[in-house]
C-alpha cells in the first residue's frame, strides 16, 4: 500500500526533517496501512459493533477510564449514556460515527439509515435545519441524554457521514453530498455570503463542470478541522477551505473558497500505476490512500 500526505509537520509527523509545513505532496515510505487520523478526541469500534467515544487519548489508553457508549434504546431511537469500560453491553446498530471539535453524527444502518447529531450547533454543524430530538422515555437509564435526529437526510439513504471542527458533510447512496456548518474558511466550498456564518440548511455540493462525466459520482467525503477534501471514483480528488498549513495539498499555502481539483495526488498515483482509493483527514493533514486503478479510474 502507498500513502501520500500533506500539511502541518508541526510534530514531524509526515517527515522527519524541519519543515513545518508541508504544502506540497509527500509520498509516506514508512507506511504499511491507514487506520485513522485524529487531531480531538479518539473513537473506536467494538468488535461487536458498539462505539466507544473517549475523551483524549489517555483515556482510550486508560483501563479504567469512563467512556460514552451509543446506544440504540428499545423504541429504536438513539441514545448516549456512560459506561464503565469493563462492562459489555449489546451491540447497538451504529454504522459510522463522525467528531468534530464538539459535535458528533451518527449514522445508522440499512436498509433505512438515518443521521443523528449530538453536541455543539453554534454554526449549524448538527442542526437545527428539519430536525427533531430524541425525548428519553421513563424506561431509558437514567444517564440516557438527547440526541438530534436530522431528519433532512431521511428517504436520501445516507451513506456516509464525517464532520470538521464547526462543519458537516453527509454523503448519500447516490453520490450527492451535503455539507452544513461553518463556512468562514471557505470549507462548504460554497461562495454564497449566507452560508457564511452557517446555521442555514444543508447545501448541495456541486463540483466543477470538468467533474461532472457521467457516472463519475463521489465515493467519500473528509474533513479536517476546517478544509474539506471530496474523492470521486474515477479517483478524481477536489479540495476547499483553509490550507495555512498546505493540508490542500497544492504546493501553496492559500486557502480556497471554492473546490479545486488536486491534480497533484492524482498525478502521484498514476506515476505508480496506481489510483487515489481514500481520503483520511485530521485537524491540518490530508492523508491519500492509493490502490491499484479500477477500469473506471483509467
Amino acid at each position: 500500500m502507498v500513502v501520500l500526505a500533506c500539511g502541518s509537520n508541526a510534530f514531524q509527523q509526515l517527515a522527519t526533517d524541519d519543515r513545518v509545513v508541508l504544502s506540497d505532496i509527500a509520498c509516506l515510505d514508512d507506511a504499511v496501512s491507514l487506520e485513522a487520523a485524529s487531531w480531538s478526541q479518539a473513537v473506536t469500534l467494538e468488535a461487536l459493533g458498539e462505539a466507544h467515544l473517549y475523551a483524549s487519548l489517555d483515556a482510550l489508553l486508560s483501563s479504567s477510564a469512563s467512556f460514552l457508549r451509543l446506544a440504540l434504546p428499545s423504541n429504536g431511537a438513539l441514545s448516549t449514556e456512560i459506561a464503565s469500560s469493563s462492562h459489555a453491553v449489546p451491540a447497538p446498530t451504529i454504522q459510522a460515527v463522525a467528531s468534530g471539535a464538539a459535535h458528533f453524527l451518527l449514522l445508522t444502518s440499512p436498509p433505512s439509515p438515518q443521521v443523528f447529531s449530538y453536541g455543539d450547533s453554534r454554526y449549524g454543524q448538527s442542526g437545527p435545519f428539519a430536525s427533531s430530538p430524541y425525548t428519553p422515555s421513563p424506561a431509558d437509564p437514567p444517564s440516557t441524554v438527547s440526541l438530534n435526529h436530522l431528519e433532512h437526510f431521511d428517504g436520501l439513504f445516507p451513506a456516509e457521514v464525517a464532520c470538521g471542527a464547526f462543519h458537516s458533510a453527509v454523503r448519500t447512496r447516490d453520490g450527492s453530498v451535503y455539507v452544513f456548518g461553518s463556512n468562514k474558511e471557505g470549507q462548504l466550498g460554497v461562495l454564497d455570503a449566507e452560508v457564511g456564518g452557517g446555521g442555514g440548511e444543508p447545501e448541495l455540493l456541486e463540483l466543477p463542470d470538468d467533474a461532472e462525466d457521467e457516472g463519475d459520482e463521489v465515493r467519500q467525503v473528509a474533513c479536517g478541522a476546517h478544509h474539506t477534501v471530496v474523492l470521486q471514483r474515477s479517483g478524481r480528488v477536489w479540495v476547499a477551505g483553509l490550507n495555512d498549513e498546505g493540508q490542500l495539498g497544492l504546493g501553496d499555502t492559500e486557502s480556497r473558497h471554492v473546490f479545486v481539483r488536486n491534480h497533484a495526488a492524482e498525478q502521484m498515483a498514476r506515476s505508480r500505476d496506481l489510483a487515489v482509493s481514500r481520503i483520511v483527514c485530521s485537524r491540518s493533514n490530508t492523508f491519500f490512500e492509493l490502490s491499484p486503478s479500477t477500469k473506471e479510474q483509467h
